[in-house]
């Protein structure tokens, strides 16, 4: 049977099997939308003998079947997971509605009764080639006495990964190919994939909150939208077999999830993108990694709104403050106090301030931002300022410049996606490669002819000419 993505604009036609003892079958619809599969199940609601009773209770009484085996004459799939989504009464003949949380290539059924539970997941997600700089083959020209090419040994394997311990399941990175026979003469399309494991099955989610915590690291260090395009299973039990029983490929069983399906129909990481990451894989190694999953829940707080930020690539500058400075005020308070503090203090028992924690964050830094501010204090106070004044309602007649917000989320941006850097690299390695990152805001301030005074007003560069 067909494996491959679907497309969401296509309908299937087919018949469904279980959900009773395995005894139901009745045709349906599978289509695919940005929350992941839907069936439509026809069924007669009144008068009609007992062969319907199951089906009708599944919408009348809300009596969702665990799994259902979807079958078509292109596809074959299982589906888990599976949630009521109503019904339409059209006289005697009504229209069901079932939504899956969880699809896999193949009848699964036996495995997935009692919810989608694996050993293995592999994920495909953009970046994940450029960043690892994994790659599966290589190529030597040979050639004659003059010079000229006579042949290319090509070799084609997997030889590199990179493997840690996250939590309670072993991670890896490593590459992956596959030969495409679709066009006449040789060719291999590889890729490098994020891999889980645990020693026992556990459920997909399990897998899939650990493979979320590579994915915002990468969004972060790109300071853009990675997302997931493809899974896998890897588990003995899901492999497809012979007759007999007998394995007779590896390549895993293509996972559709709700979660993450409409990520599959987003435009690809632009190439410029690429050139903007903070940190490469080699910089980072096994032990970053490792790290960085020790590490996650204490800085969440942090690393939560700011992958949510920077994987919306056309959010509001508003929306952006508010964000990256909820990252900063966090981070802050992780960071700990921090010499020179003092002047952005306010008086009382609890004298910090927003400033106070966006100035934690500057401090543990080595960018010279002396380009466009006056000092790190009238930086913090500018964020605090510019935050303050989108937020609260009293805090002014009415928003900030819009070149003020703009220049602010360049700041707390570079300065976030530092400090993420710090969190895999402890030494500031990777932080000390911020030219590279701050650099757009250099320009931006540059073009709109502006600077930071140690109040934390924008004043015109051109006054000072």
């Amino acid at each position: 049977m067909a494996d491959d993505p679907l497309d969401t604009q296509a309908t299937h036609l087919g018949m469904i099997f279980g959900g009773g003892g395995g005894s139901e079958a009745a045709p349906a619809t599978l289509t695919f939308d940005y929350q992941g599969a839907r069936l439509t199940v026809p069924y007669l609601h009144f008068g009609a003998d007992e062969r319907f009773d199951v089906i009708r209770g599944w919408f009348v009484h809300q009596m969702t079947p665990t799994c259902l085996v979807f079958v078509s004459a292109g596809h074959q799939f299982t589906l888990s997971g599976i949630r009521w989504a109503g019904y339409r009464e059209n006289g005697n003949v009504s229209l069901g509605t079932l939504s899956a949380h969880h699809l896999v290539g193949g009848d699964q059924s036996t495995h997935a009764q009692n919810g989608l539970a694996v050993t293995g997941l592999q994920s495909h997600m953009d970046a994940l080639q450029h960043w690892t700089a994994f790659t599966a083959a290589t190529y030597k020209s040979i050639t004659d006495e003059h010079g000229f090419v006579e042949h290319l040994e090509a070799v084609v394997e997997t030889t590199e990964d990179v493997t840690w311990t996250q939590g309670d399941a072993e991670m890896r990175l490593t590459s992956t190919w596959q030969t495409d026979n679709s066009q006449p003469g040789f060719h291999v399309n590889e890729w490098a994939v994020l891999q889980s494991t645990f020693t026992s099955p556990r459920p997909v989610d399990d897998h899939m909150h650990e493979h979320e915590k590579i994915r915002r690291l990468l969004v972060i260090l790109y300071g853009a939208d990675i997302p997931f395009r493809r899974h896998e299973i890897q588990d003995e039990r899901y492999y497809p077999r012979t007759g007999d029983g007998h394995v007779y490929s590896r390549s895993g069983r293509s996972l559709y999830a709700s979660r993450t399906f409409r990520e599959r129909s987003r435009p690809p990481v632009e190439n410029a993108t690429f050139q903007k990451c903070v940190g490469r894989l080699a910089s980072i190694g096994s032990e970053g990694l490792a790290r960085w999953g020790s590490e996650f829940e204490i800085w969440k707080r942090v690393i939560h709104p700011a992958a949510a930020i920077f994987g919306r690539e056309r959010a509001m500058l508003e929306d952006r403050v508010i964000s990256l400075s909820m990252c900063l005020e966090a981070a802050g308070q992780i960071l700990g106090r921090k010499d020179g503090e003092e002047a952005t203090y306010k008086t009382g028992r609890h004298p910090e301030t927003m400033a106070t924690y966006v100035y934690r964050c500057l401090s543990s830094l080595d960018v010279d931002w002396s380009d466009v501010a006056d000092s790190n204090v009238g930086i913090a106070r500018a964020v605090a300022n510019n935050y303050r004044q989108i937020k609260h309602y009293d805090a002014s007649d009415d928003f900030p410049a819009g070149e003020e917000t703009f220049l602010v989320s360049q700041v707390a941006a570079a300065t976030v996606r530092l400090l993420v850097a710090n969190i895999v690299v402890p030494s500031g390695d990777l932080a000390q490669n911020w030219q590279s990152v701050v650099g757009d805001a250099f320009q931006w301030f540059k073009s709109h002819e502006l600077r930071i005074e140690a109040s934390g007003a924008f004043v015109s560069t051109l006054s000072s000419k």
